[in-house]
Parts: C-alpha cells; sequence; structure tokens
C-alpha cells in the first residue's frame, strides 16, 4: 500500500491600512448649582460606576473642574450616555455641562 500526502498552501495577505474606528469619552464638568448627590447618583446609575468610584470621580471634577465619566467607547454609545445626563439634568433643573470628546 502507498500513502499519499498532500498539503495545501495559503497566502495571506493582511491589510495594514485598517482605519480602526475612533474611541470618544464622556466628560462632565464641575459648576455651582448641581448637587454632589446627583452627579454620584447620575454616575452610579448611568455610567455603572460602583459607589467608591462615583465619591472619587465626584470629588475629581470638584477639584479640576471636569472629570471623564467614560472612554473608550464608540460615538453613538458617548452621546447616548450624555443625553441621557443631560434630560435628567434637565429635569432636576440643574446646569450640568456634558461633552463628548474624541479619543
Amino acid at each position: 500500500m502507498t500513502e499519499t500526502c498532500t498539503s495545501t498552501v495559503t497566502k495571506v495577505v493582511v491589510n495594514q491600512n485598517i482605519d480602526l474606528p475612533k474611541l470618544y469619552s464622556v466628560v462632565m464638568f464641575n459648576d455651582d448649582v448641581t448637587t454632589t448627590e446627583f452627579v454620584i447618583q447620575t454616575l452610579i446609575e448611568v455610567f455603572g460606576l460602583g459607589v467608591e468610584p462615583a465619591l472619587g470621580l465626584t470629588k475629581s471634577i470638584n477639584d479640576y473642574g471636569f472629570g471623564v465619566a467614560a472612554s473608550g467607547i464608540t460615538e453613538e454609545l458617548a452621546n447616548h450616555l450624555a443625553n441621557l445626563v443631560r434630560q435628567r439634568a434637565a429635569a432636576e433643573q440643574f446646569p450640568l455641562v456634558v461633552e463628548v470628546r474624541a479619543e
């Protein structure tokens, strides 16, 4: 009995000109009217932060004038989250400023 061995060679071409999608951040800004409690609650309920990270980020927003609530996300998601925060702030009559920024 004779054995026959065959093999297939596949040539793989890697396209190195692929444009990755841009990533975005949601930035919240400090003001003198929006309450700390509202910011903490928003970070927990909208962005899914735990209590301790929400407290830390709220302190950072207060100390530095702004803070990144979410990063490394798609533009669509960033805009959705920012709009949720704006709607919540408007409902409470807070002037909270939220921006979506490309990374």
